[in-house]
């Protein structure tokens, strides 16, 4: 199977949070993970989506002292850096 492309894999958790699935913690790290532990990515794809998700960090929250890069619960600001993501590719 030909691993998707990031864009692909970024809109797959856009729609989690779009969904409200795995929303028990919204975290981005977390959805990625369910994605992966519900076989809806490959073990390629789950770490080069980390790995890209992780590069992009907004500037705003590299010196957070919450390992959340935004307030847990709180979906919005999510999907606004998943959307600009997504539009940059």
């Amino acid at each position: 199977m030909k691993p998707r492309s990031i864009k692909t894999l970024l809109k797959l958790i856009l729609k989690c949070y779009t969904t409200n699935e795995f929303m028990t913690r919204p975290g981005l790290c977390y959805c990625v993970r369910q994605l992966f532990d519900t076989h809806r990515i490959t073990t390629w794809e789950y770490q080069i989506l980390n790995k890209f998700i992780i590069s992009h960090q907004p500037k705003h929250t590299k010196y957070r002292a919450s390992q959340y890069w935004w307030n847990s619960g709180n979906i919005i600001p999510r999907i606004r850096f998943l959307n600009k993501l997504i539009f940059e590719l």
